[in-house]
């Protein structure tokens, strides 16, 4: 265990993790990064990495923990280096208060899918923009024409969509809904029905002071959305 105790970690800052957003003065942030294909949501692991970072506050140092000690319980050196890369990538996208919640032991795998979130454009905005809304429909089956109908859009208006191969769209698809069978949000790849989190009152606290907006990810309807802003939930 890495992990520090409680108050002294709340009595030390972390080093400055800037929060991923789509929309904003940041360019190289609206692009579609495809690099989850290479890691599932592997929130256990994530955990992990959290705990390290905690306890040493330097990125570098929780290379070589993991590296060294094969935090990740890998058998092939080149897995371990590549989900620790996109763990890292993931957790960076956080802010501060979200960071800490892995030390709240609430069940990692929101805060993890969080970070998904905001590292992963596509992921955003098939939860927010298909999901969401088919749940606001009270339909909560996923048919194959809504992933389809949903890339071919993405395609029309996003350069570097159009041009993915046949074999790595059919990748991002298996990717993305792996994540959403572990986080709950789909109760199984062959069911394919969508489920509504309900999720932690302090991640949600957490969600609101970074950007309401990533709370459509979880399914969240707007109005229900305003009031946690409001505070009338």
């Amino acid at each position: 265990m890495y992990s520090l105790a409680k108050g002294n970690v709340f009595n030390r800052s972390l080093d400055k993790i800037e929060p991923i957003y789509f929309q904003g003065d940041n360019e190289s942030m609206e692009k579609y990064l495809f690099s989850y294909t290479a890691a599932s949501l592997l929130p256990h692991e994530t955990q992990k990495v959290a705990e390290l970072y905690l306890a040493f506050r330097d990125w570098k140092r929780v290379d070589t923990e993991v590296l060294e000690h094969n935090v990740l319980q890998k058998n092939a050196l080149s897995t371990l280096k590549r989900e620790n890369r996109e763990i890292k990538k993931r957790l960076k996208s956080l802010t501060e208060e979200e960071f800490m919640l892995y030390e709240e032991g609430i069940d990692e795998k929101y805060i993890t899918f969080l970070a998904c979130l905001k590292t992963y454009r596509l992921i955003f905005e098939f939860c927010s923009e298909i999901l969401r809304e088919k749940v606001l429909l009270f339909d909560e089956q996923i048919l194959p024409s809504d992933y389809t109908s949903f890339m071919e859009s993405k395609q029309a208006g996003a350069e570097e969509l159009g041009h993915i191969s046949t074999a790595t769209e059919a990748k991002l698809r298996q990717v993305m809904f792996r994540m959403l069978v572990e986080v709950g949000m789909v109760d199984s790849l062959k069911g394919m029905r969508i489920t509504v989190p309900t999720l932690p009152r302090v991640l949600i606290n957490a969600i609101v002071n970074d950007d309401p907006k990533w709370l459509r990810g979880f399914l969240m309807s707007d109005s229900d959305i305003q009031d946690y802003v409001e505070g009338n939930a």
